[in-house]
C-alpha cells in the first residue's frame, strides 16, 4: 500500500501540520466534512459568464458546503457540493508537486505547511482535452490563493479565491469545515 497523496508530497512537512488540517488528508481513506462558506464572485458580466459556463458555486453569504474525498488510484476525488450543486475535481502527483483538475482546467501546486497551515501555492495552469495539454502562459492564467489553517481543535478554516487578468475575481470561497463523526 503506497501512502495517501498529501502525506506523500509533502514529505517531513505532514508532522508540521496542526492535526485538524492533517485530518483533512489523513491515510487516504475517504473523508467527509461539512460547514457553512461564504462565497463570492466578481462583479464584472464576463466573469459572470465565466462562472455560469465552469459551474462553479453561487454567490451566498452562508453556503451549505458537504465535502467528499475518496481515493482514486494514487490520487483523490474531490467533490464539492455547495447548496446542492457539485463541484468535482480530481487531485494527484506529479513531479512532486499537487495537480487538480476540474473539467478541463490542469492547476499545479506546490503544498507549503506554514504555523501549522497548509498553503498551496500555484505552479502552473493548463488546458487538458483528452492526452493533449495546453499551457497557460503566465500572463493569462488564472490565479490561486488556498489554504487551509486549524480553528479550535476540531475544525479548519478553509479559503480559496481565482482570479483571472483582466477580469478579476471569478470566485473566492471560505468558512469552516468540520469533520463528519466517525473519521
Amino acid at each position: 500500500m503506497h501512502p495517501a497523496l498529501y502525506p506523500r508530497l509533502l514529505g517531513p512537512s505532514w508532522h508540521e501540520l496542526a492535526a485538524p488540517v492533517r485530518g483533512l488528508h489523513l491515510d487516504g481513506a475517504p473523508f467527509s466534512g461539512a460547514g457553512r462558506f461564504r462565497v463570492r464572485h466578481g462583479a464584472g458580466p464576463i466573469g459572470a459568464l465565466l462562472a455560469r459556463l465552469l459551474r462553479l458555486p453561487s454567490a451566498n453569504e452562508a453556503a451549505s458546503l458537504r465535502l467528499l474525498v475518496t481515493p482514486l488510484g494514487r490520487g483523490e476525488r474531490w467533490v464539492r457540493t455547495f447548496d446542492g450543486a457539485p463541484l468535482v475535481s480530481t487531485q494527484r502527483e506529479d513531479g512532486g508537486r499537487l495537480v487538480e483538475r476540474i473539467g478541463p482546467l490542469e492547476l499545479g501546486f506546490r503544498l507549503e505547511v506554514r504555523n501549522g497551515a497548509l498553503h498551496y501555492l500555484q505552479a502552473g495552469a493548463a488546458l487538458r482535452v483528452g492526452s493533449v495539454r495546453i499551457p497557460f502562459p503566465r500572463a493569462l492564467a488564472p490565479r490561486i490563493e488556498a489554504r487551509e489553517e486549524p480553528e479550535g481543535t476540531e475544525g479548519t478554516r478553509v479559503s480559496v479565491a481565482v482570479t483571472v487578468p483582466w477580469v478579476g475575481l471569478l470566485v473566492a470561497y471560505g468558512g469552516y469545515l468540520e469533520t463528519d463523526a466517525g473519521r
